[in-house]
């Protein structure tokens, strides 16, 4: 069976939970004592997507801005990115159109080859987890370019993490595909218009 490594990045500001959600993907553990992270580090897990073995190489980064001149390596050669953020905290949801700035520039990513970037909202089980609300998480979405799902997720319940990778690996994984093969898009587009054109030659003949 094939097998592709791919590079995902976690960004988001301090204590958000990115190491948290990485740890409770990665070895289906939380602990509510994690300490602040003050420099990047990678975990790694294999899952099948389209019948081929994955690697997600996910890469955990400091979210103190003081650190962002240390991370410039691990924005670049990305297949997907999640910007974390606090549903409790309205602050750190501020910050989350930064965060795919600093991705974009320190990524130094080509026109129109942005990796997918997923937004996610963190700590769903807290009471106060309301304070950002879905139609606001809608609206930076839409404006951002964000994928177009709004994912609300608890690092120490779990239960959406496993399908919220999943679906970063499968948009990754299509990314790495179209950059490997950049006239698949082109011949799809094509052969699409070559149908709709025989289908109203023949009705029309």
């Amino acid at each position: 069976m094939e097998k592709k490594t791919l590079k995902v990045i976690l960004l988001g500001d301090s204590n958000v939970g990115k190491t948290s959600i990485i740890r409770r993907y990665t070895k289906n553990d939380f602990s509510v004592s994690t300490m602040a992270t003050v420099s990047g580090g990678v975990a790694a897990k294999e899952i099948e997507i389209s019948k081929t073995k994955v690697e997600l190489q996910i890469w955990d980064t400091a979210g103190q801005e003081r650190f962002s001149s240390l991370s410039r390596l691990f924005f670049r050669n990305c297949h997907a990115c999640v910007i974390v953020f606090d549903l409790s905290q309205p602050m750190t949801f501020e910050s989350v159109v930064k965060w795919k700035r600093l991705f974009v520039e320190y990524g130094a990513y080509e026109q129109g080859k942005l990796p997918p970037i997923f937004l996610v909202g963190n700590k769903l089980d807290l009471k106060k987890s309301s304070k950002v609300n879905e139609y606001d998480m809608g609206q930076v979405i839409s404006k951002e370019n964000f994928i177009e799902e709004k994912i609300r997720i608890s690092a120490s319940k779990g239960g959406e993490i496993p399908e919220l990778f999943k679906n970063v690996a499968t948009h990754a994984y299509n990314y790495e595909k179209n950059l490997n093969n950049p006239d698949d898009g082109e011949r799809k587009t094509l052969n699409q218009y070559k149908e709709n054109h025989e289908e109203k030659k023949g009705c029309c003949s």
